[in-house]
């Protein structure tokens, strides 16, 4: 979504003939996150108008399908719930979802100021003059790129553990009306359709 263009082509004073190499290196992990979430062509320099906005679709679609979680068990804990210590148990989800919404939120209100952290890491690539200059940007970047490994590892395979295998690990039950009641990882669907019925369930499910 970034030009094609080598960045020691798009800048000047370039004293790193492998700098194109380690910024690469150096955002590999952050750019496939930052890519995937719409955010990257927001950070950079230079994005093509077509990227631009494709990544405001993109954080239409994340914003919205958040939302599409968050809401139903949020009405569903505050308006439908009745049992204090079953409403403790889904602020967890609730919580969750919130926070995912305003880290989503807070990066894109932010994105000027991680725009100028990208450029100067790419301006300092560019200018490292010896071998241990070079050597100690390299160490840090291998140690930036394992915590963003571990990062992301941490913070979306519990939340995709729990929406998608804690359903199956609770089963189907059969409710009073002798119907059998698929899980879901949150609850509150029912209040806008029957999420029982197929495909609503699989879509739901897969979201």
């Amino acid at each position: 979504m970034e030009s094609n263009e080598n960045v020691s082509t798009l800048y000047k004073n370039v004293k790193n003939n492998n700098c194109d190499d380690d910024i690469k290196r150096t955002f590999q992990y952050t750019r496939l996150f930052f890519t995937v979430s719409g955010i990257w062509p927001m950070i950079t320099k230079y994005s093509s108008k077509r990227a631009r906005y494709l990544s405001h679709l993109v954080i239409f679609s994340c914003f919205l399908m958040i939302a599409f979680t968050f809401l139903p068990c949020a009405l569903h804990t505050i308006f439908r719930e009745k049992n204090p210590a079953v409403k403790v148990v889904l602020l967890g989800p609730v919580g969750a979802s919130l926070g995912a919404i305003l880290k989503y939120a807070i990066i894109l209100l932010r994105s000027n100021t991680i725009k100028k952290c990208v450029e100067q890491m790419k301006n300092d690539w560019m200018t490292v003059e010896n071998a241990e200059e070079l050597a100690i940007m390299t160490n840090n970047a291998n140690t930036g790129r394992k915590i963003a490994v571990i990062c992301t590892l941490f913070l979306y395979t519990g939340g995709m553990s729990f929406h998608a295998i804690v359903p199956i690990l609770k089963g189907t039950k059969i409710n009073e009306f002798n119907q059998t009641i698929r899980p879901l990882g949150y609850p509150g669907y029912d209040i806008f359709v029957d999420a029982q019925r197929t495909p609503i369930y699989e879509i739901i499910f897969f979201l």
